[in-house]
């Protein structure tokens, strides 16, 4: 063989060692983009995963805030609501002490209570009202524990009529929060 056709050999074998070498690596880096892009989606994947994760507990966490938030409101409207029950409950019990206006008050309720218990009821107030009951009738001896008004028993003790501001309150009641809520909440 002469040194030319060596030199072609060797040439052609060079040529042909580089082509696989270049296809190799072609092939090489194919493989590693393929590597990296699937690493580069797991990743991406990942922190998409993580960030569905960190914005449900963030959901689940401003729920739970939401929550607490109305809870203190709902108190404070309570206590305000409540409030004004105290203030009618005062308002009362300030009524109960100008007697001239509470007089014509507790006539009515009396009236109401005797004719509702019979007229040989037995009529249950508080001391201060003791005076005032004695025109309408027999009353117990045992004083009651009420701002003002009075309960009526009849003589065979089946009929109680309750016309102390306190069950005048408690029957009134639901509509009382209800207007106390309106008035300060509406």
């Amino acid at each position: 063989m002469t040194l030319a056709n060596l030199k072609e050999e060797l040439c052609r074998k060079a040529a042909g060692e580089a082509s696989a070498i270049e296809e190799r690596a072609r092939e090489a880096a194919k493989l590693g983009m393929e590597k990296a892009e699937r690493e580069a989606a797991g990743i991406v994947e990942r922190a998409k995963e993580d960030a569905r994760e960190f914005a449900a507990k963030e959901r689940m966490r401003i729920s739970a805030a939401n929550i607490r938030a109305n809870r203190i409101v709902q108190d404070a409207q309570f206590g305000l609501v409540q409030e004004a029950v105290d203030e009618v409950r005062a308002l009362l019990k300030k009524t109960a002490g100008e007697r001239r206006e509470y007089k014509k008050i507790f006539e009515r309720f009396a009236a109401g209570a005797v004719e509702a218990a019979g007229k040989d009821c037995v009529l249950q107030v508080n001391n201060e009202d003791a005076a005032l009951a004695k025109q309408f009738g027999m009353v117990d001896r045992k004083p009651l524990d009420c701002i003002g008004g009075l309960a009526a028993v009849s003589a065979d003790g089946r009929i109680k009529i309750d016309n102390t501001f306190e069950a005048l309150l408690e029957e009134q009641d639901g509509e009382i929060r209800q207007r106390a809520y309106e008035m300060l909440f509406k």
